[in-house]
């Protein structure tokens, strides 16, 4: 059985979209949730860019560059979620499409992570603590094997963070040393929603943009129970 490395949190490997530590949770990463903005080290592949990472989608990808269209990026690769705001957060998920042999977790509120992240990169040996506090990391490099494609890794955290930006740092490749890259279906950040607010009438309805239940799901017709709407926890 492999076993992985992982420091300061335990991960679970589970196929369900969300953990049970999620449960009333919101996922900040949906590109409906406010201001959210994601950046990577791009592929220049338009099926693979990094608006696949939170589209909901568990079939579509983000695929990080390979070493020929990043100069110096041989193995590390990286993706910023940016929130918007400061948020709440409770869980980090990672749905892996290729997974990292190495990374991590980090959460920061600094304005500037993009050009730190992209410091890091460059090093020979990169400092990931430099970049944010580091939540969670795995390390399969070490033990001398190699991480299988398609895990599914969950962050729940003992006490919640509070954080704009989301990093997910790789250092190894998901077939190590080979400049392959890697890829992540989905990467989702957990935390506790607004209050909810009553939606008065049927005329309110024609302001929503776009409604999630509370697993992140998308819905058309909005029957009696809680759902996000427009950023905000409602019920009806």
């Amino acid at each position: 059985m492999k076993t992985t490395i992982f420091t300061l949190l335990t991960v679970v490997a589970m196929s369900a979209p969300m953990s049970s530590m999620a449960q009333n949770l919101v996922n900040y990463a949906l590109p409906d949730y406010g201001e959210v903005v994601v950046r990577g080290d791009l592929t220049t592949n338009d099926w693979f860019h990094t608006g696949r990472i939170n589209d909901n989608d568990f079939e579509t990808k983000w695929l990080s560059c390979d070493p020929k269209e990043y100069e110096n990026q041989w193995t590390k690769h990286w993706v910023i979620v940016d929130l918007g705001q400061e948020r709440d957060i409770k869980e980090v998920d990672i749905y892996w499409a290729e997974t990292a042999n190495i990374y991590y977790v980090c959460l920061t509120n600094d304005e500037d992570v993009v050009s730190k992240v992209k410091a890091e990169a460059g090093k020979e040996e990169a400092v990931p603590g430099n970049i944010g506090e580091v939540i969670a990391s795995s390390n399969y490099h070490d033990l001398g094997i190699t991480a299988a494609k398609g895990e599914t890794h969950k962050y729940p955290l003992t006490e919640i963070k509070k954080a704009r930006y989301v990093v997910v740092f790789t250092t190894k490749d998901w077939i190590a040393d080979t400049g392959y890259g890697v890829g992540i279906y989905e990467l989702q950040v957990w935390g506790k929603p607004l209050e909810a607010t009553k939606i008065p009438g049927i005329s309110s309805l024609s302001k929503i943009n776009q409604a999630y239940d509370l697993s992140g799901r998308k819905v058309k017709d909005m029957r009696k129970g809680v759902y996000i709407v427009n950023g905000r926890k409602v019920f009806k």
